[in-house]
């Protein structure tokens, strides 16, 4: 049986993993790391991992702003928000 810390620790390594995913998607917006991402939060659930600790976050607003470096005020387009 395993030990509560390496429950744990595997949790933790898990949502980190899952976070990177979401990052991953976020900024090359490839379906592959969106599905490994949902992957990993089924089996977080699978693991009793509290449901704030699964949240899929994406950051892609964040990423499509700060594409607009050169331009930044293009950004607050009423176009480029819808």
């Amino acid at each position: 049986m395993e030990s509560r810390v390496q429950v744990n620790t595997q949790s933790q390594m898990k949502v980190e993993q899952m976070e990177n995913e979401m990052h991953l998607f976020s900024s090359t917006l490839e379906k592959e790391h969106y599905e490994k991402a949902k992957a990993l939060k089924k089996e977080l659930q699978g693991l009793g991992v509290a449901a704030g600790e699964q949240n899929l976050v994406s950051h892609t607003s964040d990423e499509f702003l700060g594409g607009f470096k050169r331009f930044p005020q293009v950004a607050h387009n009423e176009y480029v928000q819808d």
